[in-house]
């Protein structure tokens, strides 16, 4: 007896069909996975910008909060910056938030992807000692003349300066201002830059 099943046709493109939705399933699970390991790479967000992940679920990309910024230092993600694409970020070097005192970007958000809380933390500046003009022994101090939180965020000791981690909020003024050739500091964006309990409304 032959115990060989006759494949009709039928059964060759029901095969077949399943076999290519097997396929593009997996395909689908993997390009899933390759945005989501995306997204836990942060952009330099505005103030008051919630977890990364959730923010860009949240963020309906209504540019209400580069308006509503009296400095322009909030613009709006290009295509290369992959899924965080028509976004609010900051480009420190370029133009970094001046921490203002109403926060207006803050309250034009009315997707509350940007909250008020007691303190903003963007990120956390860092200091090439490589570049930097004061580790060089020249005579600088720009970062710290120019820091809103100088003495708090960022310290003198002897000609040369250093970053207080925990104080910094990130806003990236010190980033902008630095003279040194190719530029000796750079400010890590924070997952979250909404830190500490929401202000009352």
């Amino acid at each position: 007896m032959n115990e060989h099943r006759v494949v009709t046709r039928s059964d060759f493109f029901r095969d077949g069909l399943r076999q290519l939705f097997s396929t593009a399933t997996e395909v689908a699970s993997a390009f899933a996975q390759s945005s989501i390991e995306k997204v836990v790479i942060p952009s330099h967000r505005p103030p008051g910008a919630i977890e990364e992940g959730v923010f860009l679920l949240t963020c309906t990309r209504c540019d209400a909060c580069a308006d509503a910024c009296p400095h322009d230092a909030i613009v709006v993600a290009r295509e290369d910056q992959g899924v965080a694409v028509g976004t609010p970020i900051i480009r420190p070097a370029e133009s970094p938030c001046r921490l203002c005192e109403d926060m207006p970007c803050i309250a034009a958000c009315e997707d509350d992807a940007l909250l008020p809380s007691d303190r903003v933390k963007m990120g956390t500046a860092h200091i090439s000692m490589t570049n930097c003009l004061a580790y060089a022994g020249q005579i600088c101090d720009y970062c710290f003349t120019q820091c809103p939180l100088r003495r708090t965020a960022i310290v003198m000791e002897g000609r040369k300066t250093r970053v207080i981690e925990d104080e910094c909020v990130g806003c990236g003024i010190c980033e902008e201002i630095c003279p040194a050739p190719g530029g000796a500091i750079t400010v890590i964006p924070s997952n979250d830059s909404h830190v500490g309990r929401p202000d009352a409304a």
